[in-house]
């Protein structure tokens, strides 16, 4: 047996939460904590007595254990792979090269490892919290606890009653100028939160070697090697430094809140705005999950008494996996009280998820941040490093049990499941689409209104018959009648500097310049004639009127896009829906579909469709489809006009009951007869058309 380091400090740790003594190995050369529990302890104070079978009779003799020799040669392998042996022959010197091969990285890989996560140390902090310590030993003092609690429920109790101020002005902060001060506050708060474990740590005697930047996936972000907290014994004291960082952001939460309550506006209280703000956001939503190695992680793992608590996790919550799926009858990794193994596997699961959406957010971050081709790559990186790489090793244990797993009875059983679970993947089973869609007259005319005003006259009321070009009502917007007068007056002045060029030879090299704004002001005002002329609200058709919006009165001022009345047509009735690009392949051309009308408990409307657009809709000229006014089309506002988010195709089809009575338009869901396709092809055709459209190929 090899000799074990002289230079190794053991320290006795915390108990574990079932009350089991703990030690911890510290490895200065490295700064490194090794947890370890009774039986390895015991082994390692008889180390010297030179082959397993002598220290597993020793402590088998000597104390109320029972090991075996397997034990001590594992406690061997353990040392030798953490490098706590002492070289002194080739032997040694061989395991050492042996452990330099297997940790050796290739490029590749270490170009990955290290554009994923990497760590630049800043400062070398010790002494200076050591000086500073005294002076800052106060703030762990009760009084200052006291205060910054009495700010902290008097400032949410006078926020309360200022919520709608503080969610305007947070609203307004969405700016340049408001993301410069959140990215400055963030930066201060970081600080103070990594000074709050550094001197919490030293408080407690603990060395603190290192300050600096470690960056996640190029994001960066502060940290500070407080590792030596490990020697502590008390397990109260290392949740106090593990909590010390949320502590201070929270206390300047606090603080900044019942300033910001009772300063007067200004640039001081838009600087406390911001910094209760990232505060509380920065604090709350990420220092405190425990889904990532943050402080939330470490809290809970001291609170339970679990240190390399996702890993252990982990393994448990794969062995329950394993059991479910095969029923290999294996003993589980570590044994824990049943309560707590449940909530272990729970939790793993958790982190899973957790970790599955957030790394494949910042896998389209990164997509989104660089160039095309690059971000293309970047993107699969992420995905195949942080999501396919651990299932990959997952199956490859199960490939390393497949003799055992075929022989098990649950196995059959688990691979019916997953076959049905695939075909659901791979058989065309959906020969339907589903869409929202509007029913109308043929002849229908809904009126939007295209110019904001206010309501100045309604001219007609529901049920009366209209003419086409009639007016039905007006507007007034003294707006735009200001910018017509100023245009006039422009254009005025700039046709006397025209007439003045032609007499004034220093006015004649203008000539260009004044003809360009005299074009630039007539083509503004033929746009502001033409809002002008909008406020005259008529209608296109010949038909009654059908509708009134009940939300409107004369004097009101009414907004761009907000309907107004609608006016149906003498004869037959139409239907119109969309449906994306993934599905418009699929939709035949004369194909029948079915349209269910909301709020609606008859029998659904047979339908014929007569035309599948064959190019992407530009403007959505259906509003009431739009997802603000309730319609299930996401769009924008570009102008006056609705522009589709994404590519969606119109589908317009005829009801063929031809007594149905439609005196105003109606929504409903309309399900369209289409060509099976599995949803894998589905998929693959939309990962497709996404790569192609996206690296430009």
């Amino acid at each position: 047996m090899m000799s074990i380091r002289d230079d190794l400090d053991l320290h006795t740790s915390s108990p574990t939460i079932e009350g089991h003594p703990t030690w911890v190995i510290h490895d200065p050369v490295r700064n490194k904590f090794f947890q370890i529990e009774w039986r390895v302890f015991e082994v390692l104070r008889r180390w010297e007595y030179g082959t397993a079978e002598l220290i597993a009779k020793a402590v088998n003799r000597e104390t109320a254990l029972n090991i075996s020799n397997k034990f001590v040669e594992q406690v061997s392998a353990f040392l030798s792979t953490h490098q706590l042996f002492r070289v002194e022959d080739n032997h040694g010197t061989k395991l050492l090269t042996e452990i330099r091969k297997k940790t050796r990285k290739s490029l590749w890989s270490w170009m990955l490892h290290n554009y994923l996560f990497f760590r630049i140390p800043v400062v070398k902090p010790d002494q200076f919290l050591t000086r500073a310590l005294p002076f800052v030993r106060i703030l762990y003092s009760k009084p200052v606890l006291w205060l910054i609690l009495t700010c902290l429920f008097s400032g949410l109790f006078l926020l309360v009653h200022q919520w709608d101020v503080f969610v305007g002005q947070l609203i307004d902060f969405f700016s340049i100028r408001g993301l410069v001060y959140f990215g400055l506050a963030l930066v201060i708060a970081k600080i103070a939160h990594e000074l709050g474990h550094a001197f919490t740590a030293k408080l407690y005697g603990c060395r603190v070697p290192e300050m600096g930047i470690a960056f996640l996936v190029l994001w960066p972000m502060l940290y500070t090697d407080t590792n030596e907290t490990w020697k502590l014994a008390s397990r109260p004291q290392r949740l106090k430094v593990a909590a010390a960082g949320v502590i201070v952001e929270l206390a300047i939460a606090a603080i900044a809140t019942l300033a910001w309550s009772l300063l007067p506006p200004g640039e001081i209280r838009n600087i406390a705005f911001v910094m209760a703000t990232t505060t509380w956001i920065s604090s709350l939503a990420i220092n405190c999950s425990p889904f990532m190695r943050f402080d939330g992680y470490y809290l809970l793992s001291d609170w339970w008494g679990i240190p390399n608590l996702h890993e252990r996790s982990f393994q448990l919550a794969k062995w329950w996996l394993r059991e479910k799926i095969f029923g290999l009858n294996e003993l589980p990794p570590e044994t824990f009280p049943k309560r707590r193994e449940s909530t272990l596997i729970i939790f793993a699961i958790t982190v899973w998820v957790y970790r599955l959406l957030l790394f494949l957010g910042i896998a389209v971050l990164v997509y989104h941040f660089f160039i095309k081709i690059v971000g293309i790559f970047l993107f699969v990186t992420e995905i195949s490093w942080f999501i396919l790489r651990p299932i990959l090793m997952e199956l490859k244990q199960w490939r390393n049990r497949y003799k055992t797993i075929l022989l098990g009875r649950r196995v059959w059983g688990s691979f019916a499941l997953f076959c049905i679970a695939i075909s659901f993947l791979f058989i065309p089973w959906r020969n339907s689409i589903t869409t929202h869609a509007v029913l109308e007259a043929t002849s229908h005319n809904v009126i939007y209104l295209n110019t904001s005003g206010r309501l100045d006259s309604l001219l007609v009321s529901s049920g009366q018959k209209v003419k086409s070009g009639q007016l039905l009502g007006q507007l007034k917007n003294p707006e735009l009648s200001f910018l017509l007068q100023q245009n006039n007056n422009k254009i005025t002045a700039q046709k006397e500097l025209r007439k003045s060029a032609t007499m004034d030879t220093d006015f004649r090299k203008q000539t260009a310049v004044i003809a360009a704004k005299l074009i630039r002001l007539q083509t503004e005002r033929t746009a502001l004639l033409e809002k002008i002329d909008n406020l005259n609200i008529r209608t296109s058709i010949d038909g009654n009127v059908t509708e009134i919006s009940p939300d409107i009165s004369t004097g009101q001022w009414l907004g761009v896009g907000q309907k107004l009345t609608s006016v149906k047509g003498q004869f037959g009735i139409k239907l119109t829906g969309y449906v994306n690009e993934e599905d418009v392949f699929r939709v035949h051309k004369t194909g029948s579909c079915q349209f269910y009308r909301l709020g609606a408990f008859n029998a659904p409307y047979t339908c014929r469709i007569v035309n599948v657009g064959h190019s992407a809709e530009r403007v959505l000229e259906d509003a009431i489809l739009a997802s603000k006014y309730g319609g299930n089309i996401s769009t924008s506002v570009v102008g006056n006009e609705l522009v589709p988010d994404q590519a969606i195709y119109k589908i317009s089809a005829i009801v063929e009951n031809h007594e149905i009575e439609v005196n105003r338009e109606a929504i409903g869901m309309l399900k369209v007869d289409a060509e099976r396709k599995s949803l894998i092809e589905k998929f693959w055709r939309w990962s497709a058309a996404v790569l192609i459209r996206e690296s430009g190929l």
